[in-house]
Formats: structure tokens, C-alpha cells, sequence
């Protein structure tokens, strides 16, 4: 008898969900309605963990991707009933072998590069299907985008070799190139949207490190496709809603570490209530307003670094580092301000206490010195 390895785990397959089914279906009576489009490895009915009462719903893995596909089609266009449901089976592929397909990249800092310029790039790495550059409404470039590629495998190419490796014309840090977000994960940072800022931090650390944040964070041993950008944040999570299933948002681990709040990764999502906001406002120590003082910026930093760091969350007015008029020095502190305060709430939500070269931002109202 052959014997089998502790570590033998049986082929995956490719999993598909399979929802609207009766309580009280077998494995076995599932298997008769999809075993007809091909080889399946594994069924598994899915159920509730603390009452092991079915679902409604089960997970079926065939062999290969054209046998998935055959089901998925195929069960869709019929509209098959079973038993007494009011609703036809619901077959799609499962978030998990989603995002494991994924081949649609997630592009930043492109600078003033237009798709021309961005096909030239990556087109060596395989069959791009589309290149997509985010515009303002008068045709400006926003700096960021979307590249379609045929197969996964020349997106990941792309990451490893196009990530961080060079800067782009117009831009001031270098190109970000990651997985564009999933649809799964993009309904979780939705579900972000309001929650009370100390379940958000936890619900956060629990999904670590499926969307770090922050600039180069020294853990560049992950797989790129982990790694999110800072840059860019709030306008690419808009981009998320324009355009419905389009995946997208990126937040990237870049200049400096983490602290232990991984505030960069709900840059998009900080939209608290008006109390949250007040109470945020008590603990900086200010009233309201669209100016910031930040102390404690790396002295490499000029009015230009200064802007682009904070632009994200909104328009800045203006940016100013402050520079020892004897020594020609950066001082390590400086000004921004918005045109309206939400945009500086934000900011203060997200890089008080970031990391940035070494420093640790320090990021307040500014307060009249009266």
C-alpha cells in the first residue's frame, strides 16, 4: 500500500458557488445535476458554523477551468429551478478563485504618461486587452490607471519586474503596479464606510495583509500583490465606484514603516459621522479648520513632496516647508491647507503619526495663536 505524506493536499481545482439550493440537499443529489460538465473533485455544502444548519448555498470544484467555466455558463442561461426555490440556481466562480484569476493591474504615479506611452511599457510582458488612464473631466491625466492583461501570469511579471523600479515623466515617486482590488474586497472597504474608528482598526488588523498601507514599508518581502499605495488613495477609490465591476484601489507600503494604526489602509473609508469627526477634532487639540501643521518632516521634503503627500485627500491650497533662512535648511515643519475641512480631517486621520523617512508626521489643526 502506498503511503501517503502528512503534507499530501488534494488538487484544488477550480471552485465554483452555487447558491438557491433547498435546505435539505445532499452532496450526492448536487452532484447529479453538475457532474455532467465535467470532472468534480470536491463538493461541499456550506453551513451555518454554530448551528451546522445548511445554507442554501454549497461550493463545487471541478478540474479544470473550461469544465468551471461549461457550468457556470451553461446553469446561467437555463435558469434551472430546483425543488420548491422561487429564485433559479446562482453559479459564479467563488471570491477566492476570483481574485486567484485576477489579471487586471492597478497602475500609479504614472505622472504625464497617456496610454500610448503606458502600452509601450508593459507590452512586452504579453497580450495587453485594454489600458485604461484615469482623466479629470477636462482630459487631464489624473496619475493613475488600469492594465488588462490576457493571463495572470503576465501580470505578475509585470509586478515583480515594473513595481517601484523606475519614475515615470510628471511624477515625483515611482510607478506602482499591484493586483487591481476584487470585487469581495472592495465590498469589505465599503463595509468600512462609517464604522466607528476603533472596530475599523480592529476589523483591519484582522484582514492584514490582504490591504497594507502606507509608503515603503520595509516588509518588501511580501508578494507585490499585497502591497497597496498611499499615493493616489481617495481619487483611485472613486475611480472604484465610477466604474461599477471594474476592479481597482491601490495603497502601497512605500518610504518608512507602519505604526501599529494602519491608518493608510482606509484612506478612501474615513468618512465618519459629525460626532466622530468633533471628537477627532478634541483629540488633536484644535477647531476645526482647513489648515495643518505638520512637525517632524523628513528634511529631504520640499513645498512639492509636501503637497503630493497630502494632495490625496483633497485640493490643496497650498504647501509650504519651512527653511532656516541662515543655513538654507529644511526646518522640518511646514503648512498645508485645503479648501474645506473635511479633506483636512481626513488627513489628519491618516498621517498623524505615519511614518515618512525615518520621521513620525505629527499632523494638527493649525490654531491661532490666540
Amino acid at each position: 500500500m502506498q503511503t501517503i505524506p502528512q503534507s499530501f493536499s488534494p488538487p484544488q481545482g477550480f471552485k465554483v458557488f452555487v447558491g438557491h439550493i433547498p435546505l435539505t440537499m445532499k452532496e450526492d443529489e448536487l452532484s447529479e445535476i453538475f457532474d455532467k460538465f465535467g470532472s468534480i473533485l470536491n463538493i461541499s455544502i456550506i453551513k451555518d458554523k454554530k448551528t451546522s444548519v445548511p445554507r442554501g448555498c454549497a461550493f463545487i470544484s471541478y478540474g479544470t477551468k473550461e469544465e468551471a467555466d461549461n457550468a457556470i455558463n451553461t446553469m446561467n442561461a437555463t435558469n434551472q429551478y430546483i425543488g420548491d426555490m422561487n429564485k433559479p440556481l446562482q453559479v459564479k466562480y467563488s471570491d477566492n478563485e476570483i481574485e486567484k484569476m485576477e489579471r487586471k493591474l492597478f497602475v500609479g504615479m504614472l505622472g504625464t504618461s497617456n496610454e500610448d506611452q503606458i502600452k509601450q511599457l508593459f507590452s512586452k510582458y504579453g497580450n495587453i486587452e485594454d489600458i485604461n488612464i484615469v482623466r479629470e473631466p477636462d482630459g487631464k491625466p489624473k496619475g493613475y490607471g488600469f492594465v488588462k492583461f490576457s493571463m495572470r501570469e503576465e501580470a505578475e511579471e509585470a509586478i515583480r519586474d515594473m513595481d517601484s523600479k523606475q519614475t515615470l515623466p510628471g511624477s515625483t515617486l515611482p510607478i506602482i503596479v499591484k493586483f487591481a482590488d476584487t470585487e469581495r474586497q472592495k465590498r469589505k472597504k465599503q463595509q468600512m464606510v462609517g464604522m466607528p474608528r476603533p472596530q475599523m482598526q480592529q476589523q483591519q488588523q484582522q484582514q492584514q495583509p490582504w490591504n497594507n498601507a502606507g509608503f515603503y514599508q520595509q516588509q518588501q518581502q511580501q508578494p507585490p500583490y499585497y502591497m497597496d499605495v498611499m499615493q493616489q488613495q481617495q481619487q483611485q477609490q472613486q475611480q472604484q465606484q465610477q466604474h461599477n465591476n471594474e476592479n481597482s484601489n491601490p495603497f502601497g507600503q512605500r518610504f518608512g514603516q507602519r505604526n501599529n494604526y494602519n491608518h493608510m489602509n482606509h484612506g478612501g473609508f474615513v468618512d465618519y459621522s459629525q460626532q466622530q469627526q468633533q471628537q477627532q477634532q478634541q483629540q488633536q487639540g484644535g477647531q476645526e479648520s482647513n489648515d495643518l501643521f505638520i512637525y517632524y518632516l523628513p528634511a529631504s521634503y520640499g513645498d512639492a513632496e509636501l503637497k503630493n503627500l497630502f494632495q490625496q485627500y483633497g485640493n490643496v491650497v497650498s504647501a509650504k516647508v519651512f527653511i532656516d533662512k541662515n543655513t538654507g535648511q529644511s526646518k522640518c515643519f511646514g503648512f498645508v491647507s485645503y479648501d474645506r475641512s473635511q479633506s483636512a480631517i481626513q488627513a489628519i486621520n491618516n498621517l498623524n503619526g505615519f511614518h515618512v523617512e525615518g520621521k513620525k508626521l505629527k499632523v494638527n489643526f493649525k490654531r491661532d495663536r490666540n
